[in-house]
């Protein structure tokens, strides 16, 4: 918890292997009615857990990276969302690797933005039918995937993968140029062995962030109380930032999805050297909490033409008596900075045109 941030109002959607819903970690998520939504992709039903058909070890690997992202036990652990809803998305079939596999986490994506999904933390990473000249932001399927979900207003977090230390290690959708990537470091902050890393074959930068992914504490699928602290691996430091993002948004509920990238990046602690191991550094969400960002309106142009005059004034009149469109964004009509846009918007307005009031306020 930041300042009592813990990814409340936002909603994390998980993809991964399946969970064992009936974890101690979740029982909170659950007794709040947190979880909004579950699907499994690979059987194509609702139930996220287990199934006749599945390995006993299916839901393994998900029950930890759910935990890792947003789960809660007290007095023993606690993910940085905790206080998220979430969309739980079954997308792999541990019996096997296979390209429908990366169908599935493309029909999760649309499902869970149909739902209203804020971020999606995916911790696979598909290599198997790919070459070195495909990790180019453009061609795999997953990858597409995921910057059409970034356009949408999704944040998207991924392992970069384990197959450092070698360079362009990355796979899909890690090499999507509009989500995070992210790596793994240890307690010391010194980069994993197995972590992958970039360049991508288009010559960008790879991971964007890094976080603690060797001996992260999370939930274990052995039984309804089992924790370990021993996972590693970028599956692991995935979710601690997906987490962190959840915060993020909690504190800066108006910032874009993109906006939250921006802020994690830039004020991390190699923001100054970004390269392809670390990227641009291990988060700090409490420094992007705080990051600052020149707005992108004008205060007090309500019809968005770049210019406050008489035009606004109508415009707000039209909104706030006969249900016209909302300024875009609406904070450009808060002509005097209370929250809301209402009648006292357009007096404010009428005096600062008309009467050499005082400007509209910005933000």
């Amino acid at each position: 918890m930041i300042q009592g941030y813990t990814g409340q109002g936002v909603i994390i959607s998980v993809f991964d292997t399946g969970f064992r819903k009936s974890h101690n970690a979740f029982a909170q998520a659950y007794a709040e009615g947190r979880v909004l939504a579950e699907w499994d992709f690979v059987f194509g039903d609702g139930d996220v857990a287990n199934e006749a058909e599945d390995l006993s070890s299916a839901w393994n690997h998900g029950t930890s990276t759910w935990s890792i992202c947003g789960g809660a036990s007290a007095g023993v652990h606690y993910g940085p969302g905790f206080g998220a809803s979430f969309i739980l998305c079954k997308t792999e079939d541990v019996r096997g690797e296979t390209p429908i596999e990366e169908d599935n986490w493309v029909a999760a994506s649309e499902w869970v933005d149909s739902i209203g999904a804020d971020i999606i933390t995916s911790s696979l990473s598909y290599t198997d039918w790919y070459t070195a000249s495909d990790y180019d932001g453009n061609t795999c399927v997953t990858t597409v995937a995921a910057d059409i979900a970034a356009a949408n207003g999704i944040l998207v977090c991924n392992s970069a993968g384990n197959g450092g230390p070698g360079a362009s290690t990355i796979g899909a959708p890690a090499d999507a140029d509009s989500i995070l990537a992210v790596g793994a470091v240890d307690s010391y902050g010194t980069i994993t062995y197995f972590s992958s890393r970039g360049p991508t074959y288009d010559g960008r930068i790879k991971p964007e962030v890094c976080a603690r992914g060797y001996n992260v504490h999370r939930a274990t699928s052995d039984n309804d109380g089992s924790f370990s602290p021993y996972g590693s691996g970028t599956s692991f430091s995935c979710p601690l930032v997906a987490g962190a993002a959840a915060i993020v948004m909690s504190a800066q509920p108006a910032w874009t999805n993109m906006q939250v990238r921006e802020a994690l990046m830039l004020t991390a602690d190699n923001t100054l050297f970004p390269n392809s191991t670390y990227g641009w550094g291990i988060i700090d969400t409490w420094a992007a909490i705080q990051m600052q960002f020149e707005p992108s309106y004008v205060a007090g142009d309500a019809d968005g033409n770049s210019l406050v005059n008489i035009a606004d004034v109508v415009y707000l009149i039209n909104y706030v008596f006969a249900g016209g469109p909302l300024p875009d964004p609406w904070q450009s009509g808060d002509a005097d900075g209370d929250g809301s846009i209402s009648i006292a918007d357009v007096i404010y307005m009428i005096a600062y045109i008309f009467g050499g009031g005082p400007p509209p306020v910005e933000p």
